[in-house]
């Protein structure tokens, strides 16, 4: 089959950049495939999109999460529009999500990235490699090598920027400098990469410091850029690569910009490197204070001793610094969640979150709470679609209202511990109801979040990047 017109579809209304999408954009858009993108939590109105676009295939990105609605999507649209159809995403490398797909109405899934095979499917109309059809999914699978990222073409976001004018008009963008995380963390999909694309070469892939300020000066020339996030997981994760990049950033671009670290990777060469290009803030992760439970269970490889180091370079420098953190792992006591506390406590940070451990397929971490008995699983089949919403673990009525609650406590106790501290203010907070928390952690998260990466713009373009804040995943 030979494809003119493909359409991507987003379920999700958010603000965030849709990177892998620019990504497979400029590769449709080289061989001469008109691309066109809809987004909308309301399936009657990316169908209704779809039916007077009248696209061959229609592409979806999503999280395992997200699968389920994908799936009853896919269904109502064949039903109004037949078409083909494709997922991919970063939650699609699982036996469970295939045996999710192979039992719905989408036709093909790509499996891990997509650019190698997108090409030959289009040029050929044959599926290969990491595209496979429905019926071959629960098949074993050989897989592309992976791509030299500076043998792409720059990402196309023009699709996108057309369709969504707040992504557009967003003065802080992102992007990525390059692919993949070279550790093994058993709450992260990055460890399930790696066993599946063993045989497809380097995992970890930088792009040249050059490529990177190309594709950054073509963006700069054609929508407003006022500050750059770097999406990378580990940001700097290559030192030559990074003081090279310290040293041409600020004469090529010279935007403030904002990344993600990891505390053992820091030192004093390093933060210096990063303040002197323009770096105004970093994102980096604690994940549990209990020194056993991030080493042992979580597999952080990380010390104490680097998170403190790490800290004092950043207040040092002047550097603005997130902690992330992930609360309601198996097992965890409310004693070792309230040690991540006062560890992030001692950090200093200009904000800090706590996300609540959601058990996808094929992660570590979930294998070991199903064998534990910290996990039902049938619990699997209906997971949380954000990491706010509540804990499935095996936790007792009390327990999960306590890791709810601390979530949403987290980013005020640890920019004012004293509310901690005291011990009476403390526990009358616990004691709130979650509807009088749930809006004041959303007002002070977007708060500290938008002062941390500097969004600043006009009154309406404020507004309706609330309005998403608040709307995204509900």
């Amino acid at each position: 089959m030979q494809f003119r017109k493909v359409l991507f579809i987003d379920l999700w209304e958010s603000f965030y950049d849709r990177n892998p999408l620019y990504a497979l954009t400029a590769i449709l858009k080289r061989n001469n495939i008109q691309v066109d993108y809809t987004f909308s939590k309301h399936f009657i109105k990316n169908i209704e999109f779809a039916k007077e676009y009248k696209p061959d295939l229609v592409m979806y990105s999503a999280f395992s999460s997200q699968l389920d609605d994908f799936v009853k999507f896919d269904a109502m649209l064949k039903l109004a529009h037949p078409c083909q159809s494709m997922i991919g995403g970063p939650g699609l490398n699982d036996k469970y999500s295939h045996s999710i797909v192979y039992n719905s109405t989408i036709d093909y899934t790509c499996v891990g990235e997509g650019e190698i095979a997108l090409e030959h499917f289009i040029k050929t109309g044959t599926p290969a490699f990491n595209i496979i059809p429905k019926d071959q999914l629960l098949a074993p699978q050989k897989y592309n090598l992976f791509a030299n990222l500076d043998d792409l073409p720059l990402p196309d976001r023009s699709v996108v920027y057309h369709r969504d004018s707040l992504r557009k008009q967003m003065p802080s963008k992102q992007f990525l400098s390059g692919r993949g995380c070279p550790y093994k963390c058993t709450y992260c999909h990055n460890h399930l990469e790696h066993e599946v694309f063993k045989g497809s070469g380097k995992t970890v892939r930088l792009k040249s410091v050059d490529y990177l300020m190309e594709e950054i000066k073509d963006v700069q020339s054609k929508y407003p850029l006022k500050t750059i996030v770097f999406q990378d997981d580990i940001f700097f994760l290559n030192k030559k690569w990074g003081l090279e990049f310290s040293e041409k950033y600020p004469k090529h671009i010279g935007l403030p910009f904002t990344c993600n670290v990891r505390s053992n990777l820091i030192d004093e060469d390093v933060v210096r490197g990063l303040k002197n290009a323009g770096c105004t803030t970093v994102a980096w992760a604690i994940e549990s204070g209990d020194n056993e439970m991030r080493n042992k269970l979580l597999k952080r490889n990380v010390t104490d001793e680097n998170i403190l180091n790490a800290a004092e370079l950043f207040n040092k420098y002047g550097i603005m610094h997130r902690v992330n953190n992930v609360i309601g792992s198996p097992g965890e006591s409310f004693e070792q969640i309230l040690k991540t506390l006062e560890l992030n406590i001692k950090t200093k940070p200009y904000m800090s979150s706590a996300h609540i451990f959601i058990p996808f397929q094929g992660l570590e971490l979930t294998e070991y709470a199903l064998k534990e008995g910290h996990l039902d699983p049938n619990k699997i089949q209906s997971l949380p679609k954000t990491f706010a919403e509540k804990t499935v673990l095996n936790f007792t009525e009390t327990e999960k209202d306590n890791i709810k609650k601390m979530m949403y406590l987290f980013p005020i106790l640890t920019r004012y511990p004293a509310l901690y501290e005291n011990k009476v203010v403390f526990k009358v907070l616990m004691n709130m109801p979650h509807w009088a928390l749930y809006p004041f952690y959303q007002t002070v998260h977007l708060y500290f979040w938008s002062k941390m990466y500097r969004v600043s713009a006009d009154l309406l373009t404020q507004l309706k990047i609330i309005r998403r804040y608040f709307s995204y995943g509900n």
